[in-house]
């Protein structure tokens, strides 16, 4: 593991050396059990998910930083970093691209000062756009680091602590129970994805739902590439609403430690009066809930985002807010009006009237510079 001599020092809490530290892949096995063991590991923080990002975007580049005890090299903190690296929108850092969040792993102050001094370095020699870390609400770093923070997001979750049928009375009656009794009268059917050939009929399904809201729809690699990594592990369950041997909606469920994140969900627009995303939900966290996690995701929303804040609140959600910080420091309107922007009205307005090959030729650019 090749040190880094300008980094490090000791913690105060503990009085042993720590050197900062880039992971190498025969490394990783021990970082993903650190992850595992940390209050605030998730599945974003794994090393699979380096291998899938890098193996679908050529443009995204990713380290693992480790802090770890000079004489035992137990690995006491770390952050995923990744290198975005565009010709049109330039070169920036970004902790986990296209994760909801994911926060440095620290358990002392001290460390996380250390990970945040590291990106300052990175940003001084290399000159990226920026550099951002997506993170959940942690205690042990209050904004004594040299980023600004702004909160933009929430994160919708549920606590699984109680049987679904006891779960469901906290849930809205018109605009949920309603709807579950309704899907399930309407026949609809939970089938489990089996193969590959399953995560391409998502995809479909995903590709027409994305168009017809006037967004780019990430490359089909990407998805295949989840299932190769994550499904063998058993951390990705693809679930498929059924209707007359036709899937008509189907959602990604992630899964590690106490979580199950819900990803991607879409629906037919076709079948939408059938109930599809609320049965898909509600079979989330039943699923979820046999299989005794402790925690589903509903994801993070923009909170200029109204409609889609006000269909997870009427699941009974928690709602935390999410910060992200970066460096330059921004006033934290840069994500408010990018929507309001007219290249972002544009690309959306081409992504509804383009025809099919077009649509994908805009898709594969767009996604050729995000991250």
């Amino acid at each position: 593991m090749p040190h880094l001599p300008t980094i490090g020092g000791q913690s105060k809490s503990e009085e042993k050396k720590r050197n900062l530290i880039l992971l190498t892949p025969e490394f990783f096995k021990k970082w993903d059990s650190f992850v595992e063991t940390h209050p605030s590991g998730s599945i974003y923080h794994l090393s699979g998910l380096k291998k899938v990002l890098e193996e679908s975007f050529k443009h995204i580049t990713g380290e693992i930083l480790a802090i770890c005890e000079e004489d035992s090299s137990e690995i006491v903190a770390g952050l995923p970093l990744y290198l975005v690296n565009s010709k049109i929108t330039g070169k920036r850092y970004v902790s986990s691209p296209f994760a909801n969040f994911c926060n440095p792993l620290t358990s002392d102050p001290e460390d996380a000062k250390h990970l945040f001094d590291y990106l300052i370095g990175i940003y001084n020699q290399q000159t990226p756009s920026y550099m951002e870390v997506k993170a959940k609400p942690n205690d042990y770093f209050d904004g004594d680091i040299p980023f600004g923070a702004s909160a933009n997001y929430l994160h919708h979750f549920i606590e699984l602590n109680l049987p679904p049928n006891i779960l469901l009375r906290n849930f809205h009656k018109k605009a949920v129970r309603v709807p579950i009794s309704k899907a399930m009268k309407n026949g609809l059917l939970l089938k489990s994805a089996e193969s590959e050939q399953d995560m391409f009929r998502f995809y479909q399904i995903y590709h027409k739902a994305r168009k017809r809201i006037g967004l780019p729809a990430i490359p089909y690699k990407f998805f295949k590439k989840l299932w190769e990594v994550f499904h063998p592990a058993g951390q990705l369950q693809l679930i498929m609403c059924v209707l007359d041997n036709k899937v008509i909606g189907a959602s990604i469920l992630l899964k590690f430690k106490d979580w199950v994140y819900i990803e991607y969900g879409h629906d037919l627009l076709e079948y939408r009066k059938l109930c599809v995303n609320h049965f898909l939900d509600w079979e989330a966290i039943k699923l979820a809930s046999q299989e005794e996690y402790k925690f589903l995701s509903f994801g993070r929303t923009a909170l200029n985002n109204s409609g889609l804040i006000q269909y997870k609140n009427r699941w009974g959600t928690t709602i935390e807010q999410l910060l992200t910080y970066t460096h330059p420091e921004t006033d934290g309107e840069a994500d408010k009006t990018k929507e309001a922007s007219w290249k972002y009205r544009l690309v959306r307005k081409m992504c509804v009237m383009s025809p099919r090959l077009i649509y994908d030729l805009l898709s594969a650019s767009v996604y050729r510079h995000m991250g």
